[in-house]
Protein backbone atom coordinates (compact mmCIF):
# COMPACT_ATOMS: atom_id res chain seq x y z
CA UNK A 1 0.00 0.00 0.00
CA UNK A 2 0.92 3.33 -0.17
CA UNK A 3 2.69 3.33 3.08
CA UNK A 4 4.50 0.75 2.54
CA UNK A 5 5.66 2.23 -0.70
CA UNK A 6 6.54 5.55 1.05
CA UNK A 7 8.64 3.10 4.07
CA UNK A 8 10.23 1.69 1.35
CA UNK A 9 11.29 4.09 -0.64
CA UNK A 10 12.10 6.62 2.63
CA UNK A 11 14.61 3.70 4.17
CA UNK A 12 16.17 3.84 0.44
CA UNK A 13 16.41 7.52 0.71
CA UNK A 14 17.90 7.54 3.92
CA UNK A 15 14.77 8.96 6.27
CA UNK A 16 14.25 8.12 9.62
CA UNK A 17 11.33 6.18 11.08
CA UNK A 18 10.62 9.54 13.07
CA UNK A 19 10.39 11.37 9.38
CA UNK A 20 8.36 8.97 7.69
CA UNK A 21 5.69 8.96 10.65
CA UNK A 22 6.01 12.82 10.21
CA UNK A 23 5.28 12.65 6.74
CA UNK A 24 2.10 10.21 7.08
CA UNK A 25 0.72 12.20 10.36
CA UNK A 26 0.84 14.80 8.13
CA UNK A 27 -1.16 13.29 5.65
CA UNK A 28 -3.81 11.68 7.17
CA UNK A 29 -4.19 14.97 8.79
CA UNK A 30 -4.98 16.82 5.18
CA UNK A 31 -6.86 14.00 4.32
CA UNK A 32 -8.92 14.51 7.22
CA UNK A 33 -9.51 18.48 6.56
CA UNK A 34 -10.46 17.12 3.11
CA UNK A 35 -13.25 15.30 4.54
CA UNK A 36 -14.64 17.69 7.54
CA UNK A 37 -14.60 20.74 4.81
CA UNK A 38 -16.63 18.01 2.29
CA UNK A 39 -18.94 17.23 5.09
CA UNK A 40 -19.67 20.75 5.84
CA UNK A 41 -20.25 21.31 1.93
CA UNK A 42 -23.34 18.66 2.15
CA UNK A 43 -25.16 19.82 5.34
CA UNK A 44 -24.53 23.65 4.82
CA UNK A 45 -28.18 25.23 3.95
CA UNK A 46 -28.37 28.48 2.46
CA UNK A 47 -31.10 30.65 3.63
CA UNK A 48 -31.76 33.36 1.62
CA UNK A 49 -32.53 36.94 3.14
CA UNK A 50 -36.40 37.51 3.05
CA UNK A 51 -37.60 40.64 1.60
CA UNK A 52 -39.29 43.48 3.83
CA UNK A 53 -42.89 43.25 5.25
CA UNK A 54 -44.72 44.80 2.35
CA UNK A 55 -48.71 44.38 1.38
CA UNK A 56 -50.98 44.90 -1.88
CA UNK A 57 -54.03 46.57 -1.67
CA UNK A 58 -55.77 42.98 -2.40
CA UNK A 59 -54.29 41.63 0.46
CA UNK A 60 -54.87 44.05 2.98
CA UNK A 61 -58.79 43.17 1.80
CA UNK A 62 -58.13 40.01 2.74
CA UNK A 63 -57.44 40.28 6.10
CA UNK A 64 -59.89 38.45 8.53
CA UNK A 65 -61.67 41.39 11.01
CA UNK A 66 -62.76 40.23 14.68
CA UNK A 67 -65.90 41.48 15.70
CA UNK A 68 -64.48 41.46 19.21
CA UNK A 69 -61.73 43.32 20.47
CA UNK A 70 -58.37 41.38 20.13
CA UNK A 71 -54.78 41.76 21.19
CA UNK A 72 -52.24 43.49 19.32
CA UNK A 73 -50.55 39.82 18.44
CA UNK A 74 -53.61 38.35 17.51
CA UNK A 75 -54.02 40.91 14.89
CA UNK A 76 -50.39 40.71 13.41
CA UNK A 77 -51.30 37.27 13.37
CA UNK A 78 -54.18 37.95 10.99
CA UNK A 79 -52.55 40.19 8.92
CA UNK A 80 -49.45 38.03 8.20
CA UNK A 81 -51.49 35.25 7.38
CA UNK A 82 -52.40 36.89 3.80
CA UNK A 83 -48.70 37.35 3.02
CA UNK A 84 -45.74 34.74 2.07
CA UNK A 85 -44.11 34.56 4.80
CA UNK A 86 -42.07 32.04 3.82
CA UNK A 87 -40.42 34.52 1.41
CA UNK A 88 -40.87 37.93 3.88
CA UNK A 89 -40.38 39.39 7.28
CA UNK A 90 -43.58 39.30 9.05
CA UNK A 91 -45.00 42.12 10.24
CA UNK A 92 -44.46 42.30 14.06
CA UNK A 93 -46.78 43.82 17.52
CA UNK A 94 -43.57 45.81 18.19
CA UNK A 95 -44.30 47.52 15.30
CA UNK A 96 -47.34 48.22 15.83
CA UNK A 97 -47.28 49.32 19.36
CA UNK A 98 -44.27 51.28 18.77
CA UNK A 99 -46.25 53.34 15.29
CA UNK A 100 -49.48 53.45 17.77
CA UNK A 101 -46.60 55.36 20.39
CA UNK A 102 -44.78 57.46 18.10
CA UNK A 103 -48.92 58.71 17.07
CA UNK A 104 -49.88 59.66 20.93
CA UNK A 105 -52.34 56.57 20.30
CA UNK A 106 -51.35 54.96 23.49
CA UNK A 107 -49.03 56.06 26.42
CA UNK A 108 -45.95 53.50 27.44
CA UNK A 109 -45.53 52.74 31.11
CA UNK A 110 -42.43 50.55 32.87
CA UNK A 111 -44.12 48.00 35.33
CA UNK A 112 -42.39 45.58 37.97
CA UNK A 113 -44.17 42.41 38.16
CA UNK A 114 -42.35 39.47 38.43
CA UNK A 115 -40.13 40.85 35.53
CA UNK A 116 -40.05 44.74 34.26
CA UNK A 117 -42.07 45.17 31.25
CA UNK A 118 -43.76 47.53 29.59
CA UNK A 119 -47.40 48.21 29.52
CA UNK A 120 -49.61 50.48 26.85
CA UNK A 121 -51.87 52.76 27.70
CA UNK A 122 -54.36 54.13 25.16
CA UNK A 123 -55.05 58.09 24.60
CA UNK A 124 -58.77 59.52 24.95
CA UNK A 125 -58.13 59.51 21.16
CA UNK A 126 -57.75 55.96 21.17
CA UNK A 127 -60.21 54.89 22.85
CA UNK A 128 -62.79 56.51 20.39
CA UNK A 129 -61.47 54.25 17.52
CA UNK A 130 -61.71 51.02 19.38
CA UNK A 131 -58.13 51.01 21.05
CA UNK A 132 -59.20 49.52 24.65
CA UNK A 133 -57.74 48.20 27.76
CA UNK A 134 -59.31 45.07 29.20
CA UNK A 135 -57.86 43.65 32.18
CA UNK A 136 -57.07 39.98 32.34
CA UNK A 137 -55.34 37.21 33.93
CA UNK A 138 -52.26 36.51 33.90
CA UNK A 139 -52.04 32.28 32.91
CA UNK A 140 -48.93 31.84 34.48
CA UNK A 141 -48.62 34.17 37.32
CA UNK A 142 -52.60 34.80 38.59
CA UNK A 143 -52.28 38.17 38.58
CA UNK A 144 -54.56 40.26 37.02
CA UNK A 145 -52.81 42.89 34.37
CA UNK A 146 -54.27 45.69 31.78
CA UNK A 147 -54.16 44.24 28.08
CA UNK A 148 -54.68 47.08 25.08
CA UNK A 149 -57.34 45.15 22.61
CA UNK A 150 -58.06 46.36 19.27
CA UNK A 151 -61.73 46.66 18.08
CA UNK A 152 -62.97 46.53 14.69
CA UNK A 153 -62.59 49.68 13.85
CA UNK A 154 -58.93 50.45 15.56
CA UNK A 155 -58.28 47.26 13.28
CA UNK A 156 -59.68 48.73 10.11
CA UNK A 157 -57.63 52.34 11.06
CA UNK A 158 -54.09 50.07 11.62
CA UNK A 159 -55.03 48.68 7.81
CA UNK A 160 -55.64 51.99 6.44
CA UNK A 161 -52.43 52.94 8.45
CA UNK A 162 -50.38 49.97 7.02
CA UNK A 163 -48.36 52.12 4.10
CA UNK A 164 -47.18 54.69 6.80
CA UNK A 165 -46.69 51.96 9.52
CA UNK A 166 -44.35 50.23 7.40
CA UNK A 167 -42.59 53.21 6.13
CA UNK A 168 -42.03 55.04 9.75
CA UNK A 169 -41.04 51.89 11.82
Amino acid sequence: TFISILIIVSVIGGLSVHSIHNVIDKDADVIMENLCESEKEKTTIIVPKKQEFSITQEQCDSIRLSKEPITVLSFMKNINSVIDSSSMEKLTSTRINKWLSKRGLVTTEKVQTMVSKTVYKPSDFAMKIGIVEEEVVDKKSGEVKAQIKLGESAQLFIIENLEDIISTT
